[in-house]
């Protein structure tokens, strides 16, 4: 895995429950870690929502494995948010390398 691929810095960040002060229940993220990443865009693709027209934007980042990361996570990258699609997937079984499939929220 040559150094040069991962050129992108993203946050990786996990979900956190808070209460506000009435006592509601919400989420949030707090940052779990900054890391390298290869930028890969797998498509990009318009889709009609009531009348209004939705885009939905499909990456994977490329990073080094990292354990702890599920689905629930979400990825900052050049100021925009991405939900993971999926848990990380273990390219080669050996631990070295993940691909995080994600989508482009607002």
């Amino acid at each position: 895995m040559p150094a040069g691929d991962f050129r992108h810095v993203i946050t990786i960040q996990q979900p956190i429950a808070i209460r506000d002060s009435y006592g509601a229940q919400s989420k949030a993220f707090t940052t779990f870690c900054s890391t390298r990443a290869q930028y890969l865009p797998v498509t990009g693709r318009e889709m009609f929502t009531r009348e209004m027209v939705a885009e939905q934007v499909e990456c994977r980042f490329k990073i080094r494995y990292r354990d702890g990361i599920d689905s629930s996570f979400q990825v900052i990258f050049k100021g925009g948010t991405y939900q993971l699609m999926y848990d990380p997937i273990d390219v080669d079984g050996t631990k070295s390398e993940a691909i995080l499939y994600c989508k482009k929220v607002n």
